[in-house]
């Protein structure tokens, strides 16, 4: 008798994309593939990641394509998601997406962008509406996109379009508003009450 095993592969459909869940755990991103839950995976194409949970991302290297997909990410201590020197990241924004951190030292922002690191962000439809992302930073100092003051420069932010709600934590920049073709060095910055 021959047992065959078969395994849920995350990815699409049509195969343009791999689907990764928060829930299983830290993620990271790099040249050659993915890895989750202590197993690599040899990958060179499009990421989404969806889910509820306290992991995080990291992002090395390379042009990578991220879709955001109804995540919501919650923790404390630690970024979210941080796009490290030299990478090339296009975050597409897919339904409502709130990335949440702070409390402590360190490297306690939603999205952490590295001096020589860049990002795009941008909604996956026309309805900026239904492309929501919430960047919600709590500890002092610390930007929501971007970085801590006090760890790494920024690098490189680009918000095209999408709704984006970003939001520093204490005497952090509260609030950058931005329109297409703007980038964050450009940007008009206002403070919130």
């Amino acid at each position: 008798m021959i047992l065959f095993l078969l395994c849920a592969v995350p990815f699409s459909a049509d195969g343009s994309y791999v689907t990764l869940n928060i829930a299983q755990g830290d993620i990271t991103l790099s040249d050659s593939g993915y890895t989750q839950g202590g197993v690599t995976v040899p990958y060179s194409g499009d990421y989404l990641l969806t889910g509820s949970g306290m992991g995080r991302v990291t992002v090395t290297g390379d042009i990578h394509t991220v879709i955001l997909r109804n995540l919501n990410m919650t923790q404390a201590n630690t970024y979210g998601i941080k796009l490290c020197n030299d990478s090339r990241v296009t975050l597409t924004v897919s339904g409502t997406n709130t990335i949440t951190r702070g409390g402590g030292d360190g490297e306690a922002v939603p999205i952490g962008v590295e001096g020589s690191a860049s990002v795009i962000i941008e909604g996956e439809t026309a309805d900026d509406r239904a492309n929501v992302l919430n960047a919600i930073g709590t500890s002092d100092g610390k930007a929501a996109i971007g970085g801590p003051w006090d760890q790494f420069s920024c690098g490189s932010i680009t918000i095209n379009s999408g709704t984006i709600n970003a939001r520093g934590g204490g005497t952090a920049v509260r609030q950058r508003l931005f329109s297409p073709t703007r980038t964050a060095a450009t940007a008009p910055t206002r403070q919130l009450p």
